[in-house]
């Protein structure tokens, strides 16, 4: 896992739903909404996309493998 507590569970549309301990990261504290997406590829480098709240076709879109991973990502895309 990717240091939390999750647990996910399949909804009938397809998608996750995914819960955790909010103590290891409240993202929306920052503005950042992360997506639990696992698309139907071998790899697993886009399961997790990380926006900020206000995002607008063309902003800037972190991808990852877990979810703080795709944080990372977004704020290393936003500071250079």
């Amino acid at each position: 896992m990717n240091g939390r507590n999750d647990e996910r569970e399949i909804e009938d549309d397809g998608f996750y739903t995914v819960s955790f301990d909010e103590r290891a990261y409240d993202a929306s504290k920052e503005g950042i909404v992360t997506t639990y997406i696992h698309p139907p590829i071998p790899i697993r480098i886009y399961d997790w996309q990380a926006t900020m709240a206000d995002y607008e076709p063309g902003y800037a879109i972190g991808h990852g493998e877990t979810e703080q991973e795709a944080i990372a990502d977004l704020l290393d895309q936003l500071s250079n």
